[in-house]
């Protein structure tokens, strides 16, 4: 009995820390979203700076073949 309610009183704690099965579910794929979100933003940002740099270095190149 006494392991019984011990185990009874852990599930408790870790419930009203973590939440129920879907909370955490939720949290996961959100978490998991948010990440992806970020990560295509930072490359989107990255492209745009590449994109510029290739401009800048092919207006570079013009000038140099003119000489």
């Amino acid at each position: 009995r006494f392991m019984l309610g011990k185990l009874i009183d852990t599930l408790q704690d870790r419930f009203v820390k973590q939440g129920g099965i879907k909370e955490r579910m939720h949290a996961a794929r959100t978490g998991y979203r948010q990440a992806e979100e970020a990560e295509l933003k930072r490359l989107r940002s990255e492209v745009a700076q590449m994109k510029a740099e290739i401009e800048r270095l092919r207006k570079e190149n013009e000038e140099l073949r003119k000489k």
